[in-house]
């Protein structure tokens, strides 16, 4: 699998399918709320420089996967919150836990950060599962944050630190010893 930055040249039409699907829209924390072309255009646009540190898009064979981006970038205090989205045939496939482990890396080891949080809504049952599985812990929840399919859900905030995230990186360089 390939990580590299976003090209809007070469994944901009991937990306806005991805954000825009209605499949996967509503897993999304942070998004646009607007489908057209041209709003999303200059949402990108403006994100991209004003709300977004990373954002990197994942390949294999050259085929668009899905993405990774960090947002509420904070070096000085040591953290930052991440998102990963996956085409929707990826899902359960385990492919977003290698997206989430591999921009983990990435994010340790470029910058001196010392926390690393993920947003989810409870209703995503999927990433829950996924971002337990590769270490993240549950350390608060937002109540009521956000209405879906007629109902208010939480928000579950998930975080790894870097000591974490080391000790399991060396468990499975080890073999699970």
């Amino acid at each position: 699998m390939e990580m590299r930055y976003y090209d809007s040249n070469s994944d901009y039409g991937e990306v806005y399918r991805l954000f825009t699907s209605k499949d996967i829209n509503h897993l999304i924390i942070c998004r646009p709320y607007h489908n057209d072309n041209i709003s999303f255009q200059k949402w990108l646009n403006s994100s991209l420089v004003d709300e977004f540190n990373d954002f990197m898009v994942f390949t294999e064979g050259g085929n668009f996967i899905g993405f990774a981006y960090t947002y509420e970038f904070h070096p000085l205090d040591g953290h930052t919150k991440m998102t990963v989205a996956i085409k929707k045939e990826y899902i359960s496939s385990g492919v977003g836990c290698l997206i989430a482990i591999k921009f983990l890396n990435y994010l340790f080891k470029n910058y001196s950060l010392r926390k690393v949080y993920m947003n989810v809504y409870d209703y995503n049952n999927n990433s829950i599962n996924a971002i337990k599985s590769i270490g993240l812990k549950e350390e608060s929840r937002l109540k009521e944050y956000h209405y879906y399919d007629n109902k208010f859900c939480d928000v579950v905030i998930f975080s790894i630190s870097k000591s974490e995230y080391e000790l399991l990186l060396s468990k499975y360089l080890k073999g699970g010893e």
